[in-house]
């Protein structure tokens, strides 16, 4: 398995949206970083594409 680190910049270019959102993912549990490394979140994108797909998953059952 890889473990790719992403930035708060680059997890919201991979997903069309602000660096705002993304900052709102954290906040409501959707995007959790895996570390922090200097002071700053890094993520894991298929932690939050596999989070998303959960949440999906409730919404419509």
């Amino acid at each position: 398995m890889s473990l790719e680190l992403v930035t708060r910049k680059q997890v919201a270019a991979f997903f069309g949206v602000t660096i705002e959102t993304v900052r709102n993912w954290q906040k409501k549990g959707v995007a959790k970083p895996f570390c922090i490394i200097n002071g700053r979140p890094r993520y894991q994108l298929t932690a939050i594409v596999n989070s998303m797909k959960e949440k999906e998953a409730t919404l419509c059952s």
